[in-house]
């Protein structure tokens, strides 16, 4: 059963098929910069449980065995690869609506939210009542 990887950064097991399949990526493991072996895009995985993959939103399916035991339609696989994004980000449940919504896409070091591309700009507003106070 085969699939094709769409990420970058899914680590690879103990076995490697095709050296040329892999690359290494910077990740962060107990607060320490390290390199990991992982696949690169567009690598074909052949392994009984591809279609695993398929679900998770790492894969597409490249044969019709792994089409069929993945039965993911173009919608689910939109929203798995989605889903997949959101918790790679490390995107914490209490801020799945702003990340969905397109208002924070991340956190920075401190936590702080990384503002996304829907942002809503904090209470401008209060500054124009003291004004208009006046």
């Amino acid at each position: 059963m085969k699939a094709r990887l769409i990420r970058e950064d899914l680590e690879i097991g103990n076995t490697v098929q095709n050296p040329d399949s892999v690359h290494l990526v910077e990740k962060v493991r107990n607060h320490e910069v390290i390199l990991v072996a992982c696949w690169k895009a567009g690598a074909i995985m052949d392994h009984p449980n591809a279609f695993r993959y398929v679900q998770m939103g790492v894969c597409e399916a490249v044969d019709d065995e792994c089409i069929k035991r993945a039965n993911m339609t173009p919608k689910k696989m939109a929203a798995a690869v989605f889903a997949y994004e959101r918790t790679n980000r490390g995107i914490h449940p209490d801020d799945f609506r702003k990340y969905n919504d397109g208002e924070l896409v991340g956190y920075n070091a401190d936590g702080s939210d990384i503002p996304g591309p829907n942002a809503v700009p904090e209470d401008e507003d209060e500054d124009d009542e003291d004004i208009n106070d006046e």
